[in-house]
């Protein structure tokens, strides 16, 4: 069995990019903290895939 374990980390962003993430939200029917733990793991999956070889 995996056990997975949640970290919290704390990020400030611009009032416009807070806009948009709140929006994104609502179109997607998703609460903030989802939309944001989504968006930063789909970013670090392709940062990987991107350097995968520079080790």
């Amino acid at each position: 069995m995996i056990n997975v374990v949640s970290k919290r980390i704390t990020a400030y962003v611009p009032d416009s990019v807070y806009k948009k993430i709140e929006e994104r939200c609502q179109q997607e029917g998703r609460t903030m903290s989802s939309l944001i733990s989504f968006i930063v793991e789909s970013a670090m999956k392709e940062w990987e895939k991107e350097n995968k070889g520079d080790k």
